[in-house]
Parts: structure tokens; sequence; C-alpha cells
């Protein structure tokens, strides 16, 4: 025996007369289909079901940030949204002198270019944008190095102040390091789109420097220090001056202006 036993031997006669029906359920799955159909699914539903991109954590980071969130003299002033203790910040001092030197051979070889950002600080110190520091207290503070940003094929702004808020030394933590960069609340592309369809006119407008319209609280400030030159041809008479509103170039600066509107309106 070789393949074992093997059943064999006649079967009953076969009634051809009888008839039976037998239910038979074949389940087949394609993820992929089901994938498609998902999807179509949910482009039929955009603009109209609001699946809530904001969660519980950030929800909880918004309602923080409008805690300490005041309006003073008629305008809004708040602290910087900070994850770290910035009080363990190393000293940066000679790092950010250091890139401002470099930044003072550049003015001098650039007359146009030193003008440009001499009226940048000039209008921002008459504007109370910026401050002379009161102390030179280098143990709860950081010098934020800055640079200028320059446009000429723009109209109105062709030289911006950036500040570099991730400065650091080798080993160490920069500011933006000690900072919650927040939720993105600015809103959905989709939403924009859709909006354009609502109404026969449309109207957009732009904040003029957005930024600067919100304030610092005074003991966040000397945070935002910056060295300054009033005179380029005296590379030694550098002041140190810091921002009494909020910077660009910090991480947390979108955030904080976003939910300022969203809190304004």
């Amino acid at each position: 025996m070789i393949f074992g036993k093997v059943v064999q031997g006649r079967i009953s006669p076969i009634d051809l007369n009888s008839v039976e029906n037998v239910p038979v359920l074949k389940i087949e799955c394609c993820s992929a289909l089901n994938e498609n159909l998902k999807q179509l699914w949910e482009f039929d539903s955009m603009g109209i079901n609001d699946t809530g991109n904001i969660s519980e954590c950030d929800e909880n980071l918004i309602a923080r940030f409008e805690n300490n969130l005041e309006f003073k003299n008629g305008g809004y002033e708040t602290k910087l949204f900070t994850d770290k203790n910035p009080t363990e910040l190393h000293n940066n001092f000679e790092i950010a002198k250091r890139r401002f030197e470099k930044l003072c051979m550049r003015m001098k070889e650039n007359n146009w270019l030193f003008n440009e950002y001499t009226t940048i600080v000039a209008d921002q110190l008459n504007l109370n944008i910026v401050e002379e520091c009161s102390s030179n207290n280098e143990g709860n503070s950081f010098h934020m190095p800055h640079s200028a940003v320059v446009r000429t094929d723009m109209e109105t702004t062709k030289v911006r102040m950036v500040f570099d808020a991730s400065s650091k030394g080798k080993g160490h933590k920069s500011f933006n390091d000690c900072l919650t960069p927040g939720p993105p609340l600015n809103p959905r592309i989709l939403d924009v789109l859709l909006r354009f369809r609502e109404s026969e006119y449309a109207f957009c407008s732009d904040i003029q420097e957005a930024f600067l319209t919100i304030g610092i609280v005074e003991e966040d400030r000397d945070y935002l220090r910056f060295f300054w030159l009033p005179d380029k041809q005296d590379s030694k008479s550098y002041k140190i001056l810091r921002m009494t509103r909020v910077p660009f170039g910090v991480t947390s600066s979108p955030f904080m202006l976003a939910a300022t509107i969203k809190y304004h309106i």
C-alpha cells in the first residue's frame, strides 16, 4: 500500500428530478477599491464636514496663550510663549557680537544699506518698538544676531531686519529651543478657495508689519536684545537695544500673531 486507503464502492441512484437550493455567500475584500471610495466620499464632503484639525493639546496651548494676553494702551501685550525655562540659556554675548561685527563690515562697504538699516532702527525707536536696555543683566538675557534681507524689487519694504533666535554655542540651547512653536492657525487653503465661490466680490487685506503690533511684557524683553551701531565709523560705539514687540525670526511669532487675531475677532 503506497497511497493509503481509498474509499470506493457503488453509490445510490441519483434522482435527477430533485432540486435543492443551496445559498452561497462569497466575500472578497479589495483594500485598494475601498481606499478609492473613501477618498471619493471625503472629496464630496469637503467644506461640509468639519473634522476639527485642532487637538485637545493644541486647544490647551491656545488657552494658555490667551490667559497671558492683555489689552493694554490700545494694543495687545503678552508673554513670550516658552516651553522650557529660558533662564537656563547660555550667555551668547560674544557670539552675537561677532555676528554683528561682520554685519558692520558689510554696511561700511554699502552706504545705501547702512542708511536703510539706520532708518529702520530709528523709526522703531521713535515708535517704542525698540528701546535701549536699562540694565547690563547678562544672566537672564539673550542677544539675537540680526541681518539685512534686501529685496530691491519690492515697492515698499526693500530692506527687512531679520533676527536669528536659533543662534547658539556648541552644546548649548538657542532661544528658539526654549519656545513653543504652537499649532498652525492659518486658514486652510480649501476653506479660502471655497469662500471665493460664495459671493460675487472678494476682498483681501494685509496688516502692515503685523508682528510688530503685538507687545512683549517688560520682564521678557531682555531675551530679545540685539546690538546696534549708531556710527558706522566707530565700531566700538555699539549699543544694546531690545525689542518691545514680537520680532521676525522667533519660532513662536507666527502662532502668537495668529492666536492674537483669533482672540480679537
